[in-house]
């Protein structure tokens, strides 16, 4: 069964209250049921195995598991979007000491206009925002003549070895689109689906290797598209290894570990929910419990 006291005492208390007032919004019964359920788990005072005669009575056990089921998806969703506006926030703030910052240079305060720039620069390389940062490097490769502190030359290197990632950024949307579309025709045709051999054979025409392929963010959008295809004949059994083997790559890279957390969050939920289809119940909460990091 799903840990939901688990998952719940993970959340913060802030958390937990956004969590309470995004229910009582909602005036449908079902969610009337869902707030109830969800105080219920959270009182530690009331016996797990009397919850659902609490809420339905005896004899109604299928209504229960039906609703602990939404509760589930509903705190999934909300945990994740509390990270991923935690991530947008970051990328508000970036692009705000970038404006400013060459507001403040083109208007000749150069001191703060460039400490801005490196607050940004640092920010960007913490959330691995290729983007920004080579807005960052061209401006400062652009007004490097007012700041002798600079190292015109080693700029230059970052904004190239960074334009390589921007390349292959490009490089996986390509692939991406590539891959949904041999997957789309094998439909189409009746033909059976080798995920592995297509993977390969696209990932080798744009030059995606494992480093550059994989990290949560990749891998979760990577396997929406191959998940499309495994809806249609429900071979989810195809799916798990090829998902399972390229987390445990990501997992074990030191540097992922803080990297992406709304994906990382909804990648785990995902693997979760293979292995619940597959009935392998073990599994499926062993991947269950990651998401308490």
């Amino acid at each position: 069964m799903i840990p939901l006291s688990e998952i719940i005492k993970s959340m913060s208390t802030e958390e937990q209250g956004k969590f309470t007032s995004f229910l009582k919004k909602n005036k449908q019964n079902s969610d009337s049921q869902k707030l109830k359920l969800y105080k219920l788990i959270k009182d530690e005072k009331v016996n797990p195995k009397l919850i659902s005669e609490k809420l339905y009575g005896k004899g109604k056990k299928a209504a229960y598991h039906q609703l602990r089921k939404r509760l589930f998806s509903e705190i999934v969703d909300f945990i994740a979007n509390e990270r991923f506006n935690q991530e947008e926030e970051n990328v508000l703030e970036i692009t705000k000491l970038i404006l400013t910052g060459k507001y403040l240079i083109e208007s000749k305060n150069y001191k703060t206009g460039f400490k801005l720039l490196d607050k940004a620069e640092k920010k960007a390389q913490d959330d691995n925002d290729v983007v920004a940062l080579d807005e960052i490097y061209n401006i400062l490769i652009q007004f490097s003549h007012y700041n002798s502190e600079i190292d015109l030359e080693s700029t230059i290197i970052k904004l190239e070895q960074n334009r390589e990632l921007l390349i292959q950024d490009s490089n996986l949307n390509m692939a991406y689109a590539t891959v949904k579309n041999r997957l789309e025709e094998h439909r189409l045709k009746s033909i059976s689906i080798d995920i592995e051999t297509i993977l390969n054979k696209v990932f080798k025409r744009f030059n995606i290797t494992e480093k550059s392929g994989y990290n949560y963010k990749t891998l979760y959008q990577l396997v929406q598209i191959v998940s499309a295809s495994a809806n249609i004949s429900k071979d989810y059994y195809q799916i798990a290894p090829f998902v399972t083997e390229r987390y445990k790559i990501i997992a074990n890279k030191e540097e992922e570990n803080n990297r992406y957390v709304f994906f990382h969050l909804k990648l785990l939920y995902f693997i979760a929910n293979i292995f619940f289809r597959e009935k392998n119940f073990n599994a499926s909460n062993l991947y269950l419990d990651k998401m308490k990091f």
